[in-house]
C-alpha cells in the first residue's frame, strides 16, 4: 500500500517554474540541466526527479528527463507507478493538489475564494480510503507557501492521522516509489511509448 510521498525525495520543479509548452526545446534543456547544477551545489546530492510546472509535457521534455536519468512526476494516467517512454512515471491528480483549493491571488483576479479546510480535508479522506481500500497510491501535492497556514496545517493533521491509522500503508518518498516500481513485478506491465500521433503539434 502507498500513500504521501515526501517533499524530502530530491526532485527538480523548473528552474524559473518555466512552462515546458511555452519555452522552446532549446530553453527547456538549458532550464533543466541548470537547475540539476545549482540542486547539486547547493545540496551535495543529484535531484532523483523532475516535476513539470503545471504538470506540463512535451516529447522534447520526456526525452530530456530519460536521458538525465530521471523519474517524472507530471501526469495522471494512472494511481500507481507506470513506465512513460523508458521513464518511470510517479502519478498526480488535480483533485488533491492543494492549489485547486487554497491558492489565493488576490487584486481581483480570482474566481473564488478559498476553500474551507474542512471540506478539502473530507475530499481528501475520502480519496485516501478508496484508494487505500483499492491498494492504490495517494500523491498529495503541497506547497509551502500556499498550506503553511495554521487551519490549513491542521487538516493536513487530520490527513495523516487518518492514514497513519489506516493498516498496510507506506509513506515513501517518490523516489522510493520509482526504485521500487522499477525492482518490482509491476515494472514494464503498465508501459506506453511517447509517440504521438500524427498530425499533433509535438511541441517547439
Amino acid at each position: 500500500m502507498w500513500c504521501i510521498p515526501s517533499s524530502a525525495s530530491p526532485t527538480r520543479h523548473g528552474y524559473f517554474h518555466e512552462l515546458v509548452t511555452e519555452v522552446t526545446d532549446e530553453q527547456f534543456t538549458e532550464a533543466l540541466e541548470r537547475s540539476v547544477e545549482l540542486f547539486v551545489a547547493q545540496t551535495g546530492r543529484r535531484p532523483r526527479g523532475f516535476r513539470s510546472p503545471a504538470w506540463e509535457m512535451t516529447a522534447h521534455m520526456l526525452a530530456d528527463v530519460r536521458r538525465l536519468g530521471l523519474y517524472d512526476s507530471s501526469l495522471s494516467g494512472h494511481d500507481h507507478p507506470y513506465d512513460l517512454g523508458g521513464v518511470t512515471e510517479i502519478p498526480v491528480q488535480w483533485a488533491i493538489d492543494d492549489a485547486i483549493y487554497w491558492k489565493f491571488l488576490g487584486g481581483g483576479g480570482d474566481l473564488a475564494p478559498p476553500a474551507a479546510p474542512g471540506a478539502v480535508l473530507e475530499i481528501w479522506r475520502e480519496e485516501w480510503l478508496g484508494l487505500h481500500e483499492l491498494g492504490g497510491m495517494m500523491m498529495l501535492t503541497v506547497h509551502d507557501y500556499i498550506s503553511s497556514r495554521a487551519h490549513r496545517l491542521r487538516a493536513l493533521e487530520g490527513l495523516l492521522r487518518v492514514v497513519a491509522d489506516s493498516p498496510g500503508t507506506w509513506i515513501a518518498t517518490a523516489a522510493q516509489l520509482a526504485d521500487w516500481h522499477e525492482g518490482s513485478a509491476n515494472a514494464g506491465r503498465f508501459s506506453y511509448d511517447a509517440a504521438i500521433p500524427r498530425g499533433i503539434h509535438a511541441g517547439k
